[in-house]
C-alpha cells in the first residue's frame, strides 16, 4: 500500500478514497425483488450450480426499515426461512 501511494501520490490516495465511499453507497438490494410464490433457486455450498434444487416463496420477511431481508421458502424437505442473499431468482420477469 505504501508503495502505491509512493508510484502514485496524491491522486493514488484520492482514488483509493473514492473506491471505498463508492462501496458504501452501492444499493444491495436492486437485485432482490422477489414475491410470494416466485420460483427460485437456493444456494447450497459444495453443490455445483447445476444442483440447486427449486423452491416456492411462501413468505417474506421486512425489516423495520422496510428491506427484504429473509423469506421463508417451501422445499420437499419442509418450511425454512433464510436470507435473499442465498436466493436467486429462476424466472425471468419482463419489465415492460
Amino acid at each position: 500500500m505504501k508503495g502505491y501511494l509512493i508510484f502514485f501520490g496524491k491522486d493514488g490516495k484520492k482514488y483509493l478514497l473514492q473506491l471505498k465511499s463508492a462501496n458504501l453507497n452501492k444499493n444491495v438490494n436492486v437485485k432482490t425483488q422477489f414475491n410470494i410464490s416466485d420460483i427460485v433457486l437456493l444456494v447450497e455450498e459444495k453443490v455445483p450450480r447445476q444442483l440447486w434444487r427449486l423452491r416456492r416463496i411462501i413468505e417474506i420477511h421486512k425489516e423495520r426499515d422496510s428491506k427484504v431481508r429473509s423469506a421463508t421458502i417451501k422445499a420437499s424437505t419442509g418450511i425454512m426461512k433464510c436470507p435473499v442473499q442465498l436466493l436467486y431468482n429462476f424466472e425471468i420477469v419482463n419489465k415492460e
